[in-house]
């Protein structure tokens, strides 16, 4: 069995952009780590399926449309003093981008834009933590 813990899994935000999409140019940004994740939740990409109706046959086809590298729906335990954090809250309240970097278990490293779609905290109640709801999305292809 070669199941994997996700435990050690980590991400970094950067202000700066890189000078070119490569592994290399991403490398040598300054990087701060963002604390205190506790759900990375469901990361990937997604494909459009464009439907095509020839009228000669009038039997809807399936065509691949565009691919949609969507984002990183983090879960975090909000800390003021976090440096990724006002990274994060600082960037969104300018609209801006930032640079991301998701670092697996076991090394697998993905680069990409981010831009960030929302941050809305969940207090909870008195047995839970404050937690913010980080919706980045990505904007391009990751760099892998």
């Amino acid at each position: 069995m070669s199941v994997e813990s996700s435990i050690g899994t980590t991400f970094f935000v950067s202000a700066a952009f890189p000078t070119a999409e490569t592994v290399v140019a991403y490398e040598l940004l300054a990087w701060t780590q963002v604390g205190e994740v506790t759900d990375y939740g469901d990361i990937g990409s997604t494909t459009e399926l464009l439907d095509h109706t020839p009228v000669e046959t009038g039997v809807t086809e399936k065509v691949y449309g565009v691919r949609n590298e969507n984002g990183y729906p983090l879960k975090i335990a909000q800390d003021s003093g976090d440096a990724g954090q006002v990274i994060l809250s600082t960037a969104y309240d300018a609209r801006a981008f930032v640079s991301t970097k998701l670092v697996e278990v076991g090394g697998a490293t993905e680069y990409s834009k981010s831009a960030i779609a929302g941050l809305p905290v969940n207090i909870g109640s008195a047995s839970n933590t404050k937690v913010i709801s980080v919706d980045l999305m990505i904007s391009g292809a990751k760099v892998k």
